[in-house]
């Protein structure tokens, strides 16, 4: 059984000016009190290009990214099947209030689910719509593309 006193499952990045890349691989059956598989604070970089986070549980769900923490997703990344502590809720990237832009570049069968604190743009400069690539945890909500302002946006699901 996963041990939840741990702060982490498997990654703590909390050194300004870091970098953590992920081309490929897995991280999976993380727990810990705080995050499942990553906890990323500070100013540091998340680049999440490829592999899979899967069936890792925390109160952040698999990945915590704090406020200044820049998040780059693109190429096959897989973040789905994480969850709250208890299971009860899937929470696989988790971005608290007034976080800095997710930035994407070219994503192929990707998937990757946010639980966001704010509604509204969380991607800017969005070439193509990859909406369905990236997707809410949250099933009142919705990711939505905006082709003539090229972003993406959590809003109320219709």
């Amino acid at each position: 059984s996963p041990d939840c006193t741990k702060d982490v499952g498997a990654l703590y990045i909390g050194v300004s000016g870091s970098t953590f890349n992920m081309y490929g691989g897995s991280i999976t059956g993380g727990a810990g009190k705080r995050g499942g598989a990553i906890i990323a604070l500070n100013s540091v970089t998340l680049n999440l290009q490829g592999g899979t986070i899967t069936g890792n549980r925390g109160p952040a769900g698999a990945i915590y990214a704090s406020t200044k923490v820049t998040v780059k997703l693109g190429g096959n990344i897989r973040i789905t099947g994480n969850t709250n502590t208890d299971g009860t809720a899937e929470i696989n990237l988790f971005r608290p209030a007034n976080a800095n832009k997710i930035i994407l570049g070219k994503l192929s069968d990707a998937l990757v689910g946010l639980s966001l604190t704010d509604k509204g743009i969380f991607a800017q400069n969005v070439q193509t719509d990859v909406s369905g690539m990236i997707v809410s945890d949250d099933s009142s909500l919705s990711v939505v593309y905006d082709e003539e302002a090229q972003t993406l946006a959590i809003q109320e699901a219709n």
